[in-house]
């Protein structure tokens, strides 16, 4: 989809949308109005475009106002009375006029003898581009005036709409408007309001305090985020819905000047606390959105070695060593905490084989960091009946958050669409009951996404979508985990659980996170890595965001409240980023991985015997010989899963002639190499590193070192470039 060159400007910004609500031109992320809007050239939204039906131009700023026409009578009033500018035919057969109005106060509703005729849209309000499709006619906003956006004065409106602009003394309704711009779908959820339904472009339903005779008397405007009550005829927008709903003042009291004083100030902050809307009041911005985070709490949470307090907690749960595989778990749980991440960013295979011990590991990751059955979501035999159907937090409510825990799930629920659509973020399923019914649930937001299984059953279509993670299966482990039960059920290891120190980690707040150095890392994707690592950069800068979220009482914020992610978020992300092999992502099952490394170890193998030998002729053999090399393998598993690793690239298959059965023969070789990882240290980002950087992976490896495990790694042993 391409955006007009009238648009293209540093001043105009635009946002995602969700094409798949009732109208198709609701804002895809909650928080359109102060962080996720994008210019024109972001890299995101470039992306987003290319596959996107709609995308919205955010009005207000940079002083752009839309007169939005959905009458004759107002578009014949502006031809006449407004100099000319860039115009749109909408796809529901209305007129868009942009324009720059620097003086424009606030939205104005332009009406005639109580008809509505349309509205100047500024602040609060955001506008379907040209190219955009109208969901109910199928018909795409198109440019019917391809000249520049003029700039008028507020004054200069008012005189072309004199006859329909309004008089506050005769208004039809009373409105109480905060000038604060937020969410309504967010309230409506959150509260929740119950028994919507649309009709006529707007949600109609009960009043939620006094209810109703007819079950129609309380209509919201989402476009618009105002709301409207036809027993006392007021209404206002977002925050003053809020201060209604807590009670703070009578629907009556919904008229213009209600909202003031104490009880102003006390809404902004529940909205805040409660609902996630808006900014901290004036006084609190050192306080935590989440007010049962105590003084005792934060200081805990200020401790530099934070990470590795943490993983010593998991340690208590019978855990022994896997700190390398504890770093990645506890960095995608703590994506819950990120509002702006990449939706599947956050999804996590934890496969390895029957034993490994994957299901005690997560298992215990999460009874630290979570709060059962409130933001975590364990199943252990979920059916793929169910999957369709499983709606745990009543309808309506957001995953956004919360983590989802499949233990070892099957086959066929890896398989179903509502698996895909769960892992991809906020969608709705379709399907039929047992009395052949359509039914339809929306998911909303995006949870975190972990299953445990030996033997996956994820298609290529979602590989890029998860990650895989390995466990350690080495003796030596094995050895101390044996050692550790035997202890435990001696009597001999009693360990103590810090439950204050998990309590504050469960109620650590949601947050916007922004990486300073990106377009740092942006250079060296480009200059220098593979084009998986550009495919997979937003994984990378997720991984960091995830960090900074888990250290936000380390780190600073800027004046909009985001935690600013600094260079020991990188060290950690990149750790992430390497333990996954997202630099080369190929989710695997243990016997695919098995079979693919026999293939690389005999390409090796060949490779030193003859060292003049072509490239292509170097790594062939028959599908009997690899499955002699592994144990528990055979041909036969090849001849049911060959196909789908040729297609994943992983394999090359070819017909080559064997000298031992004097024939041709079905033959393959490994069909590449790992990719070189190629990512800036810290310091050649320039970057001071902390102790994240520094003193992290020592203390792991102290600590292994006591308990009889070999160390581990750290980045700093991998091999890197230097700028």
């Amino acid at each position: 989809m391409n955006i007009p060159k009238q648009l293209r400007k540093k001043s105009i910004k635009f946002i995602k949308i969700n094409f798949s609500s009732k109208q198709g031109k609701s804002p895809m992320e909650p928080s359109w109005q102060t962080e996720a809007n994008y210019r024109y050239t972001e890299a995101e939204f470039q992306d987003y475009l290319k596959s996107a039906k709609a995308y919205g131009v955010v009005c207000g700023i940079g002083t752009l106002a839309i007169v939005d026409c959905d009458d004759e009578l107002m578009e014949i009033a502006a031809d006449n009375n407004l100099p000319e500018s860039f115009k749109i035919r909408t796809g529901g057969g209305g007129t868009h006029i942009y324009y720059f109005v620097p003086d424009l106060k606030e939205k104005v509703i332009l009406e005639h003898k109580g008809t509505h005729l349309g509205e100047i849209q500024w602040k609060g309000a955001q506008a379907l581009g040209p190219g955009s499709l109208h969901k109910a006619t199928g018909k795409h906003y198109k440019v019917i005036n391809n000249v520049s956006i003029a700039t008028i004065s507020a004054e200069t409106l008012r005189n072309a709409f004199k006859p329909y602009w309004p008089r506050k003394e005769k208004s039809r309704v009373s409105q109480c408007i905060s000038g604060i711009d937020m969410d309504i779908q967010i309230v409506l959820d959150k509260y929740p309001v119950k028994y919507m339904a649309e009709k006529g472009g707007e949600q109609v339903g009960p009043h939620p305090t006094h209810n109703s005779a007819s079950g129609e008397n309380f209509h919201v405007d989402n476009d618009k985020n105002m709301w409207h009550c036809f027993r006392h005829n007021t209404g206002g927008d977002t925050l003053t819905l809020i201060a209604m709903l807590e009670g703070y003042i009578d629907c009556s009291q919904c008229v213009e000047g209600g909202l003031t004083g104490d009880t102003f100030k006390k809404t902004k902050k529940i909205a805040y606390t409660k609902y996630g809307l808006g900014n901290p009041p004036e006084g609190d911005s050192d306080k935590p959105v989440n007010e049962d985070l105590t003084k005792t709490d934060i200081e805990l949470l200020k401790k530099p070695n934070l990470l590795f307090n943490i993983i010593k907690e998991i340690h208590t749960e019978g855990v022994a060593g896997e700190e390398l595989a504890q770093l990645v778990l506890i960095n995608k749980i703590s994506m819950r905490l990120v509002k702006n991440a990449s939706e599947t960013s956050s999804n996590l295979l934890v496969s390895d084989r029957t034993g490994g011990g994957k299901d005690k590991l997560t298992g215990s990751v999460c009874k630290v960091l979570l709060v059962d059955e409130q933001t975590v979501f364990h199943e252990t035999a979920i059916t793929p009946k169910v999957l369709n159907y499983w709606e745990p937090l009543g309808e309506g409510s957001s995953w956004d958050g919360r983590v989802v825990y499949l233990e070892d799930p099957e086959v066929e629920v890896l398989k179903l669409q509502a698996f895909k659509i769960r892992a991809s973020g906020s969608n709705n399923i379709t399907t039929l009951d047992d009395k052949r019914k359509v039914r339809r649930l929306h998911i909303k937001g995006k949870h975190v996404f972990i299953i445990t299984s030996m033997n996956h059953a994820i298609d290529e279509e979602l590989m890029r979508r998860w990650d895989a993670l390995r466990l350690d299966t080495s003796i030596e482990l094995t050895k101390k985990v044996v050692d550790l039960k035997c202890r435990k059920a001696a009597g001999l290891w009693t360990p103590t659980i810090n439950k204050d120190f998990r309590a504050c980690l469960q109620k650590m707040p949601r947050v916007s996170v922004i990486v300073p150095f990106a377009p740092d890392l942006a250079s060296y994707a480009i200059r220098y890595s593979s084009l998986s690592l550009r495919s997979q950069i937003d994984k990378l800068l997720d991984f960091i965001k995830a960090s900074a979220a888990l250290h936000q009482f380390q780190r600073e914020r800027d004046s909009a409240r985001n935690i600013i992610a600094n260079y020991d978020d990188y060290y950690y992300g990149v750790m992430v980023f390497l333990k996954l092999g997202c630099i080369n992502p190929t989710v695997l099952s243990v016997k695919e991985e098995q079979w693919v490394n026999e293939l690389k170890k005999i390409y090796k193998e060949q490779k030193k015997e003859y060292p003049d030998a072509e490239e292509k002729d170097i790594g062939w053999v028959k599908p009997s010989v690899v499955a002699e090399r592994i144990p528990k393998m055979s041909a036969q598993w090849y001849s049911n899963r060959g196909e789908d690793l040729i297609q994943r690239g992983l394999i090359n298959e070819a017909d080559k002639y064997d000298p031992a059965g004097h024939k041709h023969c079905k033959h393959m070789k490994y069909a590449g190499r790992a990719a070189k990882v190629d990512l800036p240290t810290v310091e050649a980002l320039e970057g001071t590193r902390g102790y994240l950087a520094t003193d992290l992976i020592n203390d792991i490896n102290l600590k292994r070192k006591k308990d009889g495990l070999s160390k581990v790694k750290s980045w700093d042993n991998y091999k890197q470039s230097k700028k």
